[in-house]
């Protein structure tokens, strides 16, 4: 029962960053351009995606803490973006998704 507890707090986790990302990406609560808020939703759901792979510390195959903290920088890139470093985010996160599935 604990291994399943901690399990779901290591998905939870990534649920406390939805909150933050509102204050930096107002697009999620609709305000603003249809290309602004699919852009934001699109930004943040992989950030999410990072940032619960590299607490679980699998995605396809297991994660080394190196990946783990390249995954943990893939998702503040993603979610607090700032000009041109969403790209470096976005890049970030699909090397190490392609890398983790190659290695599957």
């Amino acid at each position: 029962m604990m291994a399943t507890g901690v399990e779901a707090f290591k998905l939870g986790m990534a649920g406390f960053l939805v909150p933050f990302a509102f204050v930096f990406q107002p697009a999620l609560l609709l305000q603003g351009s249809l290309t602004d808020i699919v852009k934001g939703t699109a930004l943040t759901s992989l950030g999410v995606v990072c940032l619960a792979a590299a607490l679980v510390g699998t995605i396809w195959s297991p994660l080394n803490w190196v990946h783990r903290l390249l995954f943990i920088g893939a998702a503040v890139l993603l979610v607090f973006p700032t000009i041109g470093l969403e790209f470096l985010g976005i890049a970030l996160a699909l090397g190490l998704f392609i890398w983790a599935r190659v290695k599957r």
